[in-house]
């Protein structure tokens, strides 16, 4: 199991196991950590166009919070499918980190959706796992390639890695 499909059960069974409310507490915690300038940011985008509810923290309106807390809740299994039935892991990061940005602001890994999401060589649609692998590494400069190798399947996913100088 590679890394985008580990941090996306992560988050599956994170929401799962908590209460809707408990959701939408947890949002609402992290918006009100966001600097201010970040949190009228994302309010005067989001009240122009009014597709999931207000957001005003000044006057205490968390409307677009609630609606997402009960999405993530109500229609959890839908996105578990949703993920399962798509076909290549740019989409699958995508919809990760969509649903990660929903509940913890992460605007990271939505960033790095919209580059080129993959290290190295390691493209995810075309290797999507590695299991007790043994890498050979032939140019060994700094390593960058074994640890986004790491980065990309985790610490679990080889048996060693052979560096020639």
């Amino acid at each position: 199991m590679n890394n985008v499909d580990k941090d996306f059960l992560n988050f599956i069974k994170k929401i799962d196991m908590m209460e809707e409310n408990e959701i939408f507490y947890n949002i609402k915690n992290t918006y009100l950590m966001l600097t201010e300038s970040v949190r009228d940011s994302i309010e005067d985008f989001l009240n122009k166009f009014g597709y999931w509810g207000r957001l005003d923290y000044k006057n205490n309106n968390y409307e677009e919070i609630e609606n997402k807390a009960h999405s993530l809740k109500e229609h959890l299994k839908d996105y578990m499918w949703l993920y399962q039935n798509l076909g290549d892991y740019k989409s699958k990061k995508l919809l990760y980190g969509i649903l990660s940005n929903w509940y913890k602001y992460d605007f990271l890994t939505v960033k790095s959706c919209l580059s080129d999401p993959y290290l190295h060589y390691f493209n995810l649609d075309l290797i999507p796992n590695c299991n007790n692998e043994v890498l050979v590494d032939l140019g060994a400069y700094t390593g960058d390639s074994i640890l986004d190798f790491i980065k990309t399947y985790g610490k679990e996913s080889y048996k060693k890695f052979i560096v020639m100088k």
